[in-house]
């Protein structure tokens, strides 16, 4: 007689073979390793992975899983736009995504405008200081 742990319930199993208890012991998880395939044409409203998709994460080197752990985090800290949860799935709306991005771009571009400015204005001033 074996005593086998099967989903939460302990059973007493008489003479199973070893790859059956091996099988019933096993943890398997729900998220997929694997990327599904990409829309044709990307939906209004983006699920986590089709998001992680829309943003190249399954080219950098994400599973699905790390792709959600990070959209999670980046929707907690750099406020990523989200309709909200809808049937227990946090969807995102491909137009507020492209606006997030563009603020980012726009974000990342300006300081680096303003530092050649201070440049250009600094070459200025020490021609103006230079004594002939």
């Amino acid at each position: 007689m074996l005593l086998i742990n099967n989903k939460r319930r302990w059973a007493v199993v008489s003479k199973l073979p070893e790859h059956v208890v091996e099988k019933r012991n096993e943890v398997t998880t729900t998220v997929p390793s694997e990327w599904p395939a990409p829309p044709a044409a990307w939906p209004e409203l983006l699920t986590d992975v089709e998001l992680a998709q829309y943003l190249r994460m399954d080219m950098a080197g994400h599973d699905p899983a790390s792709a959600k752990r990070a959209l999670r985090f980046i929707r907690r800290t750099q406020n990523l736009p989200d309709v909200g949860r809808i049937a227990g799935r946090v969807l995102f709306r491909r137009a507020a995504v492209d606006e997030w991005l563009a603020g980012r771009e726009r974000r990342q571009v300006a300081p680096a405008a303003a530092v050649k400015d201070e440049h250009a204005k600094a070459l200025q001033d020490d021609d103006r200081n230079v004594r002939p």
